[in-house]
């Protein structure tokens, strides 16, 4: 049922597609990890049908574990919890860049609205970014993405991590 879902969506029948994501979320028999797999593809669905908040909520579930590898939003793993949009935070969230150059430059700009908030930020973004968002965003601390090959960071100077990707659920929601 997922993959007749997902055909629909890539014909572009994002009702029918939406529809069918939705009663399978309904379905007595799913698993939590099907369960997140569907969400994480309706997220995109909602996309489509420009329901960007339901969308943004969805989203996160990219991080599942059931994923198949090439769906999978990033392979990176943290000892830090999320942050969760709490626009008071007073410890040092990282920002880290989760997919290609494109989705990052996508998605950065999210950053001009958490630039203005009183946030102590570490942005981390490819190599060739670096300068240019550190001269557009001053208040932020600016490095080249950096993790062990188990994915995990080099550096543990931060206390919440959230990916670029998942700050339009704080700032884009219509």
């Amino acid at each position: 049922k997922i993959n007749i879902a997902q055909m629909e969506e890539k014909l572009g029948n994002y009702y029918e597609a939406k529809l069918m994501y939705e009663n399978i979320l309904n379905l007595k028999s799913i698993s939590p990890l099907e369960s997140n797999l569907v969400k994480y593809y309706l997220s995109y669905t909602y996309l489509c049908l420009g329901q960007l908040a339901k969308a943004w909520d969805y989203y996160d579930y990219g991080f599942a574990g059931i994923l198949p590898s090439n769906a999978i939003r990033s392979p990176r793993k943290f000892n830090q919890p999320q942050w969760n949009g709490n626009f008071a935070e007073t410890k040092t969230i990282l920002i880290w860049r989760e997919q290609g150059l494109g989705d990052e430059i996508l998605f950065s700009s999210c950053l001009n609205d958490i630039h203005d908030l009183d946030l102590n930020i570490i942005f981390e973004c490819d190599t060739r970014l670096v300068d240019i968002f550190q001269r557009t965003y001053p208040k932020f601390r600016v490095r080249s993405e950096s993790f062990d090959s188990h994915y995990l960071p080099l550096f543990n100077d931060f206390e919440k991590q959230i990916a670029i990707g998942s700050l339009p659920q704080f700032f884009r929601r219509n």
